[in-house]
């Protein structure tokens, strides 16, 4: 598994929605990228992102609905990291009976 290599860098913003937009401009030159944006949205005990990117996958993982949440949890014991990505409306055949 390749080496990971997370950069984190915290400074005040003066104007965030400019600085989002850039970023978010920023990943488009990769070809995997993950975007959630908080939209200032506020709740009890969250809140500790306003918005996260995820850039140019290190691995990834792709599977059927045979057994994908059985691989994911291998694939996620393997990564012990952050894994983003999305689920779709298939995999509900591995869930129920139809």
């Amino acid at each position: 598994m390749p080496k990971k290599v997370r950069t984190t860098k915290s400074f005040p913003l003066p104007d965030l929605l400019p600085f989002k937009e850039k970023l978010l401009h920023w990943g488009q030159q990769y070809e995997e990228i993950i975007w959630l944006d908080s939209n200032q949205y506020k709740e009890k005990n969250t809140g500790a992102y306003e918005a996260i990117l995820a850039a140019d996958a290190f691995t990834s993982i792709q599977t059927d609905t045979q057994n994908a949440f059985e691989q994911l949890s291998e694939y996620q014991q393997l990564t012990n990291d952050w894994i983003f990505g999305y689920l779709t409306y298939d995999l509900k055949n591995d869930t129920e009976p139809l």
